[in-house]
């Protein structure tokens, strides 16, 4: 096989404009295959304006910076979308934990035990508690840990309706609610907790002292996942222990 001369070696080509101009013509997939280059040519590239007379100015210098803004917001959007898919991921795996710890309860006490340690830790949080309204026709021994609340109270509280979550950011916790742990909260979230229909109505309330770990433009999917999951155990311990 013949040896090819330095000259022509493939380091020491050098291709014209119109080689690579009629290559890519032939090619027109290349910057589907290879849009990084296209991705580089844009950000690299510093055309200057060019008057072509009758005062007609090339304006391809604008065009090019308008497409590097457009870049540059893309990637500050794709960035930002990476950053909130991570947190959810991880928020999602704190709740599995949750379920997990709570599957592990083989009363109420311990249940409410595991809901005030366990959970605090693994939901980064400083405070949790259950709470339910009383009921004085049906007198029944509250689990340590439970906060006993007047009639009509979650009702004032989540102001009627039919919502099941509320969320606060920079508001102080509720004595009622988070006893002793009240002023270490400084945002929160209360999920309605629907035991049964004879059950008086409950809440889970999470307290956190960062002010902004709770707002109320956050998805509530998790929480709700997490006070279904909460409910069901809560009947199946009682159904054990009546």
């Amino acid at each position: 096989m013949a040896k090819v001369p330095d000259s022509q070696s493939p380091e020491n080509l050098e291709l014209t404009d119109g080689q690579i101009i009629s290559y890519l013509a032939e090619q027109p997939e290349f910057f589907d295959r290879h849009p990084e280059i296209l991705l580089r040519a844009i950000e690299t590239v510093s055309p200057t304006p060019r008057h072509q007379g009758s005062g007609v100015v090339d304006l391809s210098q604008f065009i090019v910076e308008k497409l590097r803004n457009e870049i540059d917001r893309l990637k500050a959007g794709q960035k930002g979308l990476l950053a909130t898919g991570r947190s959810n991921l991880a928020v999602q795996q704190r709740v599995h934990n949750c379920v997990l710890a709570m599957l592990t309860a083989t009363s109420l006490e311990h249940l409410m035990q595991i809901i005030s340690t366990d959970l605090v830790v693994l939901l980064d949080l400083d405070a949790i508690a259950i709470a339910v309204e009383r009921d004085d026709e049906r007198i029944y021994p509250a689990p340590t840990g439970l906060r006993l609340l007047e009639p009509g109270a979650i009702a004032r509280l989540f102001q009627g309706g039919n919502r099941e979550c509320i969320l606060a950011a920079d508001r102080p916790g509720n004595a009622e609610i988070f006893d002793s742990a009240a002023g270490l909260v400084h945002s929160y979230a209360l999920v309605r907790l629907t035991i049964g229909l004879e059950t008086p109505p409950a809440l889970l309330a999470l307290g956190s002292r960062n002010p902004t770990k709770f707002n109320p433009g956050q998805a509530t999917e998790l929480l709700t996942f997490l006070a279904k999951a909460l409910e069901l155990m809560i009947v199946g311990l009682l159904r054990r222990e009546l």
